[in-house]
């Protein structure tokens, strides 16, 4: 257990009531693996999971000023503890960082994307909070997701209250993900919050319910012309379903990149094990031929990237 919540209560409430729990993880405390717990989560992810939460969980450790050395040194090893309990655990942790305190720099971002991150899980009004000093586009905030300096999907988390409701519904009519936060001593009643905060996201219609890299991996939207495809991303990965079989070819947008040949990118497509593309496009690509109706693999690294393996330690 956790503090005011039994693990093996809630993956049974979770089911019962119809929602998932994903866990924010301190990389620092990666070291030590709860076999029994690590077993009930390898048994249950259809209702819990994890996913990160800084690195040491200092106060603002990714919220204050600092050199990119710096926050590639932290960044990293916050991974590599992560690699290491994974091995241990035989579980996957999402590479989604919710930042401590809600505590987040832009300076940050590019690091975070160089280095593998998918995306950061933060609230608009934290993000704004720690970074004034930015200029924000006057609809931030209303998208499936947002992107922080060269293209980091920003994904936006929202309060675990009855009282929140409305901002549920609001982000259910934009398109984008439904992600109440809150913390342990939110159960310390029980989990009946949880169960109404379900069913009220539950009674907007048609929900899915996942981890954090399978929602990051799922928002994306598409449109069809004719035979042609064409798929928005708004993460850096996302997985499609089969399209229908007489959908011959695929155009990619990526709303991160400015238009023109200086603002290039990597892309690649792949379908089961055949790679359908590999190469850099611009922000609208070129046409991609497909191979019948088998699901789609798409992914946009950056131009560049770093290696977690190769930097020294904070």
């Amino acid at each position: 257990r956790y503090g005011f919540i039994d693990y093996h209560a809630l993956a049974r409430h979770a089911e019962e009531h119809n929602y998932h729990a994903a866990f924010a993880t301190v990389p620092a405390d990666g070291w030590y693996v709860h076999a029994a717990t690590a077993q009930l989560f390898r048994e249950q992810p259809a209702h819990l999971s994890l996913l990160m939460h800084g690195n040491n969980h200092e106060s603002a450790e990714l919220g204050r000023e600092r050199s990119l050395e710096e926050f590639a040194g932290t960044l990293a090893q916050a991974l590599r503890r992560i690699d290491g309990f994974e091995r241990r655990s035989g579980l996957a942790v999402a590479r989604v960082m919710a930042p401590p305190y809600g505590a987040f720099s832009v300076g940050a971002a590019n690091t975070m994307l160089q280095l593998g991150y998918e995306a950061v899980c933060v609230s608009r009004a934290s993000i704004t909070s720690w970074n004034q000093h930015a200029a924000w586009p006057v609809g931030f905030g209303g998208g499936p997701a947002e992107f922080l300096a060269d293209g980091l999907p920003l994904i936006p988390r929202h309060v675990l209250a009855p009282e929140q409701i409305d901002t549920y519904r609001l982000a259910a009519f934009l398109g984008q993900p439904i992600i109440p936060h809150g913390h342990q001593h939110d159960c310390a009643g029980g989990l009946d919050l949880l169960a109404d905060i379900a069913a009220a996201i539950n009674g907007l219609g048609a929900v899915r319910w996942c981890n954090l890299t399978e929602l990051c991996r799922s928002n994306y939207q598409t449109r069809r012309e004719g035979d042609t495809l064409l798929v928005r991303m708004f993460a850096r990965q996302v997985t499609l379903p089969p399209p229908e079989p007489d959908v011959r070819r695929l155009v990619v947008v990526r709303p991160w990149l400015e238009s023109g040949e200086s603002h290039e990118e990597p892309l690649f497509c792949q379908q089961g094990d055949q790679l359908r593309h590999a190469g850099t496009n611009a922000r609208v690509s070129r046409e991609i031929p497909l191979g019948g109706p088998l699901p789609i693999a798409l992914h946009a690294p950056p131009r560049a990237t770093l290696n977690p393996a190769q930097l020294a330690p904070p």
